[in-house]
């Protein structure tokens, strides 16, 4: 587990209500293809997290490197919202299609997800393994 590195692939299944918005970033962020992402407290795009304040805004459409000496706001970065999804799960099982999945990390999702905040993610529409599912990503809500 953790955050992304590198850009990763995605299976959208298209036709599903899915759509793209430019978020404007926090400075100093690079964003992955395929990353989840969510606003922070101060309104800027962030790497999702287990963190308070955090509401999930969905997965980044392409990437954006952080460019030096830019402030926040300075950069957009598209997301794509409320698709269906094949994600990378922390351990799930046939028995939790229908539960709604929390967001572990920028590449994670599980039905615990974090600890303590509970950033909800989307719905769990197929099961597929024990570590990945298609997700029916909630609407944005911040």
């Amino acid at each position: 587990m953790g955050q992304l590195s590198v850009n990763r692939s995605l299976e959208i299944a298209l036709g599903c209500g899915e759509w793209k918005w430019p978020h404007k970033a926090k400075a100093a962020e690079t964003f992955y293809k395929g990353e989840h992402v969510s606003i922070d407290s101060s309104g800027w795009l962030v790497k999702a997290t287990d963190t308070s304040g955090e509401h999930y805004m969905g997965i980044v459409a392409e990437p954006s490197a952080a460019v030096a000496d830019e402030s926040s706001g300075d950069r957009e970065v598209v997301v794509i919202h409320e698709a269906l999804v094949l994600l990378p799960c922390v351990s799930i099982t046939q028995a939790m299609v229908g539960d709604v999945l929390e967001i572990v990390d920028s590449t994670n999702v599980d039905d615990s997800g974090g600890t303590s905040n509970h950033v909800k993610v989307g719905q769990l529409v197929e099961y597929v393994s024990t570590t990945s599912g298609w997700v029916k990503l909630l609407r944005a809500t911040a």
